[in-house]
């Protein structure tokens, strides 16, 4: 669960680009996997929300009720093996945050196995 109130996360955007949107996050973010385990997303921490083709975006947006969740697995992808997470544990990570964030189970389910068939060569192995 987020430990922030907030339903969006403060940022910046700091540049639109052919290939997408990108932004910076402006205030840690705080995911509790569970009581002993809490991840945090540093303030400055750069991101692409959720990484979209634009061919998809009248299906999915790279921003909406899975921003968080979407930024939160950026970070895991980028950190994570230095945190001891495997590209599997972001993953399931990010299905669940965005259950808890409201996104329909379908849409999670989409983005997951996404990731899952697309994400390999992105997930940074330490």
């Amino acid at each position: 669960m987020f430990k922030t109130t907030k339903q969006y996360v403060d940022m910046r955007l700091y540049r639109y680009a052919k290939d997408g949107l990108y932004g910076e996050v402006l205030n840690p973010i705080e995911y509790e996997v569970c009581k002993e385990l809490t991840i945090k997303v540093p303030k400055g921490f750069k991101t692409d929300f959720a990484s979209i083709p634009r061919v998809f975006y009248n299906i999915i947006t790279p921003i909406g009720k899975h921003t968080q969740p979407a930024i939160l697995h950026d970070y895991l992808y980028s950190e994570g093996a230095k945190l001891g997470y495997t590209r599997k544990n972001a993953d399931v990570i990010f299905r669940e945050a965005m259950l808890e964030c409201g996104v329909n189970p379908f849409t999670a389910g989409l983005m997951y196995y996404a990731v899952r068939f697309f994400g390999k060569s992105h997930y940074n192995k330490g």
